[in-house]
């Protein structure tokens, strides 16, 4: 007699089983091993429960169990990401490395966009001290780390302002995921909008320790410097990312607000010459232009430039500021409306 395929009720009845098996392995692994054990007896070889099995085997520390659930299953099962994530963690654990590596790449292999498997990839090659190997599977982390819902959610509540629940979830990500680069840099973020600086420099340093071509870390750690008045330090970072991108807008912003900060004002005046031969339309750059041009002495272009800047955007406040605080300088009509 041929085997009957299972009723939509019996099919329900194991997802939510399954369901309730998954939740159990992030708050009761022993629980849930217990459950899954239940689950084979009835359905014997299922490879999901299986998987999960192998993933309560580990959490409740019966690794050599793990790996001899989680070794046929990968075998089997060779296109399925998941199930070589959690060998490679298990081998890691278990103390063998290589074979931690080759199953934690076939993860990323499998799956490319796989975000959890970078991060578990460059936290191990971090461990083994190969750092540019970790480098670049960081590098890989950060470019799929958008759909994780463990940062989409931190970063959600940034974008509203809801800085405190940002915060406290990151701060949970961290304490889970110690080298999660990402939710390291904005937790930083939510260090600078409550004005801890000296945290966030410590964040960000940690960050580049682990991931030195982590562009956004060192942009963000190179606006901390500045902030803390540690404008050398600004320029050396600013700089090596200029090295990269030459011709990036906002780091030349940054380059020559920290010029300023050094006094090096000539330098900084071309870098916002340039700019505006780029693009005139950029009413910021106009209005730092005229304070740059008061401070050595060009008063009347820097009246120019003020007023490019209040043509581009006649309810911007700064430069009619700048404008009055050149004392002896006397508004138009039209302006003082």
């Amino acid at each position: 007699m041929n085997r009957q395929s299972p009723t939509p009720e019996a099919a329900n009845d194991t997802q939510a089983r399954l369901r309730q098996i998954e939740q159990l392995l992030r708050t009761d692994p022993a629980r849930a091993e217990a459950l899954v054990v239940e689950f084979l007896a009835a359905v014997p070889g299922h490879p999901m429960a299986l998987l999960f099995q192998g993933i309560a085997s580990r959490l409740t520390g019966n690794l050599a169990s793990a790996i001899d659930i989680l070794t046929p299953l990968a075998a089997s099962c060779p296109d399925a990401p998941l199930v070589h994530l959690q060998l490679g963690l298990v081998l890691r654990e278990s103390g063998q490395a290589q074979a931690a590596l080759q199953s934690m790449r076939r993860a990323v292999a499998v799956k490319p966009d796989f975000s959890d498997a970078w991060l578990a990839l460059a936290d191990f090659l971090t461990a083994l001290g190969d750092r540019d190997a970790a480098d670049d599977a960081f590098t890989m982390y950060v470019r799929y780390s958008a759909n994780d819902p463990h940062l989409g959610e931190p970063a959600a509540a940034l974008a509203e302002n809801r800085v405190a629940d940002a915060e406290t979830l990151l701060r949970k990500q961290v304490e889970q995921h110690p080298t999660d680069i990402v939710a390291l840099c904005l937790l930083a973020d939510v260090l600078v909008r409550t004005d801890r600086m000296e945290q966030a420099e410590a964040l960000l340093e940690r960050c580049l320790e682990l991931a030195p071509g982590y562009k956004r870390a060192r942009h963000n750690y190179a606006v901390v410097l500045l902030r803390r008045n540690k404008a050398p330090e600004s320029l050396q970072e600013s700089s090596r990312l200029l090295a990269d991108e030459p011709n990036n807008p906002e780091l030349r912003k940054l380059r020559a607000a920290t010029l300023v900060r050094l006094r090096e004002y000539g330098e900084a005046i071309g870098i916002y010459d340039s700019l505006l031969d780029e693009d005139p339309r950029q009413i910021t750059v106009w209005t730092s232009l005229g304070h740059l041009l008061k401070t050595v002495g060009r008063r009347e272009d820097s009246v120019n430039a003020y007023r490019k800047a209040i043509a581009l955007a006649p309810h911007f406040g700064e430069p009619y500021w700048g404008l009055a605080n050149l004392k002896t300088f006397k508004f138009t009509e039209p302006e003082l409306k």
